[in-house]
């Protein structure tokens, strides 16, 4: 039986959060943790969750994904708001779930890594 260990998690970072001067955190499914990738035309109710834990600073915003598994659309969801060039701030994505043993996940941590260099070789040539 799979245990889920994202709310631990997730406790841990948003406690951690606190030393950090003039950040805000958002979290969950709730509007303000949501995004619409431009030029799309979504509706409000389908709009993508920023992470599970969103830290917002001046400079950065840093999205935690935690979860059970390695689920792609955790990644790929940010490669069109990117393309977008909308974004004026560093994005640092954080993918976290737990692997007990070298081969744990092995196919999803290889489909995050093959997903994560074409998106870095098709936003890196954008500009």
């Amino acid at each position: 039986m799979k245990v889920s260990h994202e709310a631990a998690i997730l406790a841990q970072l948003d406690a951690a959060v606190g030393v950090i001067p003039d950040a805000t955190v958002h979290r969950g499914q709730g509007m303000s943790n949501r995004f619409a990738v431009p030029g799309w035309g979504l509706p409000l109710g389908q709009y993508f969750q920023f992470g599970d834990l969103r830290i917002e600073t001046d400079r950065v915003t840093v999205v935690v994904e935690a979860e059970s598994a390695g689920g792609i659309t955790n990644l790929v969801k940010y490669w069109p708001l990117l393309a977008s060039g909308g974004r004026t701030k560093r994005l640092v994505v954080a993918h976290l779930f737990r692997v007990g043993s070298e081969g744990d996940f092995m196919s999803h941590r290889r489909l995050w890594a093959f997903l994560r260099d074409r998106m870095r070789d098709d936003l890196g040539s954008r500009g």
